[in-house]
């Protein structure tokens, strides 16, 4: 696989960023060295204070030195992020999780080097595992490189048997092969319709699924930034599908899905990563990225049927500055989860 910076530690993603999130309580701080970079990402904590996120760590840049002494360059770069967050008496703590495919091959030859034994590097810091993760901590990375694009997504699937049989499983081909079948009508366009059409799905499959979204404005500040894309399937002229992603460094991103019982009735989930990739190889996009694998969760079996890399990514880390507000914080949203839990079983 090649070596991409994961999305959001991208100019693209931490511009746009800045852009949903328009206030001056949401701010990116960039540290670099002559190898490495980092974007910080600043949000609002309580008792009008912050805290800082350090996303799967820092990246290389392009053109980097393969000799250069990377280690001692992100001790360095790690060092002066929380020099500065200390200096700083409004930040509460900074988040960090790392990208352990980026360590391993780059930084440490011991495969059994994790971000904990690293901190460990850091005796003056006061960190503990981070009572809530903004990030998952696994996805799948898919090679694209073999598929050769075509006029249409028939011809798509039918020219490119061969990848398919070594990149899906039976289940998946199975399921691909019945979307095919099933006269879905797709549409790609960006406009605020059909933006409505998918935020409205979305909004109904996660209170039906019960995750969390976004708010609205933020994924429409996405969906019109040049790198975003979105898929949307229909039958009757109802949406019954939605695949939201990005185009970042030649790999596409699925970032968000919804679907109705209909979709699922005919498959269209197996069509939207289809046209996915379909999408991808024709914009020459040389990997696909599945999204957020967790163990016990409906998606993770669906998307074990797609073959590839498994990228991993560690535990999330809170580096503490000010442990009065953290503690106090964090003991208040405990006891506010046991009295909502108390008070649903009286």
């Amino acid at each position: 696989m090649l070596y991409n910076p994961y999305f959001n530690q991208t100019k693209e993603w931490s511009e746009f960023w800045l852009k949903a999130n328009n206030d001056k309580n949401h701010q990116i701080i960039i540290f670099e060295s002559n190898n490495l970079k980092a974007y910080v990402y600043q949000y609002p904590f309580c008792f009008k204070m912050y805290f800082w996120y350090l996303p799967r760590a820092v990246v290389l840049k392009n053109n980097f030195d393969l000799e250069a002494d990377l280690k001692q360059e992100l001790e360095k770069l790690i060092t002066d992020i929380n020099t500065k967050a200390k200096q700083n008496n409004k930040i509460v703590f900074l988040k960090i999780d790392y990208d352990l495919n980026f360590l391993h091959r780059y930084i440490y030859d011991d495969k059994c080097r994790d971000p904990e034994g690293l901190l460990n590097d850091y005796p003056e810091l006061k960190y503990q595992k981070a009572t809530k993760k903004l990030q998952y901590q696994s996805t799948k990375i898919i090679d694209l490189k073999l598929l050769k694009p075509t006029d249409n997504i028939c011809t798509f699937w039918q020219e490119n048997t061969k990848w398919f049989n070594v990149n899906f499983d039976k289940r998946t081909r199975y399921g691909t092969r019945k979307a095919l079948d099933s006269n879905w009508i797709y549409d790609t366009e960006k406009n605020i319709e059909n933006f409505d059409a998918f935020y409205n799905l979305y909004l109904e499959t996660s209170n039906r699924q019960g995750f969390t979204i976004h708010p609205k404005k933020y994924l429409k500040t996405l969906l019109f930034e040049p790198f975003s894309k979105l898929i949307l399937l229909k039958q009757n002229n109802q949406i019954h599908a939605a695949w939201f992603g990005v185009i970042i460094n030649k790999s596409i991103i699925n970032l968000y899905g919804a679907n109705s019982m209909t979709s699922r009735e005919f498959y269209g989930q197996y069509f939207l990563h289809l046209l996915a990739i379909y999408g991808a190889v024709k914009e020459k996009c040389l990997e696909y990225d599945l999204g957020g694998l967790e163990e016990g969760k409906g998606y993770n079996l669906f998307k074990q049927g797609y073959k590839g890399e498994v990228k991993n990514f560690s535990e999330s880390y809170d580096i503490i500055y000010s442990p009065i507000t953290y503690y106090t914080y964090n003991t208040y949203k405990r006891t506010k989860k046991y009295l909502k839990y108390f008070n649903t079983i009286k």
